[in-house]
């Protein structure tokens, strides 16, 4: 069978260069075998035509084109035109031309999507690296070392925070003013001595 032949060439590295055209060669065992056969098929209608290597075309312009001409007088003969209808068995191949075209065509197509489909997934694990926490510098250290030392502990209740708060808001009251509080001082005791009533002395 040719298409098993043209495996083989394909293995060796000596496949014609219009193989180009059909697109990459999948990795996919199910893709590469549809690949190979289609690509067998085409280089069977070529050696068939006698299509000179140097086509790059998978199938010739011309070739397909002649085909379809053929396809369509023989269905507008069908239909009762007055058309020119060419032997059965040149419309029978020319139809496989179309047939393996259209197979080309679909090959071609999926392993083009495979590919860019697989080139989308390497650029993303390139351009998206693992992200991992950066250090902290030692700044950010101490500034964390802060935060925690002035956080107060859980145990703390609500009574206790708003005192904490009482107490900041005060120290920079007078931090604005530019004098410290003083703590109070208890009231002096009283000089005044007690009034004696002057009795009758007995």
């Amino acid at each position: 069978m040719r298409s098993q032949a043209f495996h083989a060439e394909l293995r060796a590295g000596s496949a014609p260069a219009w193989v180009q055209n059909l697109g990459p060669v999948p990795t996919r065992r199910r893709a590469f075998r549809q690949w190979v056969r289609a690509a067998g098929e085409a280089d069977a209608l070529r050696t068939k035509y006698k299509v000179p290597e140097s086509e790059p075309a998978v199938l010739p312009r011309e070739m397909v084109h002649e085909a379809s001409q053929r396809v369509n007088n023989a269905r507008l003969a069908s239909a009762g035109a007055p058309v020119v209808v060419q032997s059965a068995e040149k419309t029978r191949a020319a139809e496989s031309v179309l047939g393996v075209l259209e197979q080309v065509r679909r090959v071609a197509k999926a392993a083009r999507l495979a590919e860019c489909a697989k080139n989308q997934q390497k650029q993303q694990k390139v351009t998206e690296p693992e992200q991992q926490p950066k250090p902290l510098s030692p700044v950010e250290q101490k500034v964390q070392e802060a935060r925690a030392e002035r956080a107060p502990g859980p145990e703390a209740d609500e009574e206790t925070l708003a005192a904490l708060r009482v107490s900041q808001i005060g120290m920079r009251a007078y931090a604005r003013k530019g004098t410290a509080p003083h703590p109070k001082q208890p009231p002096a005791p009283s000089t005044v001595r007690p009034k004696t009533h002057k009795g009758m002395e007995l």
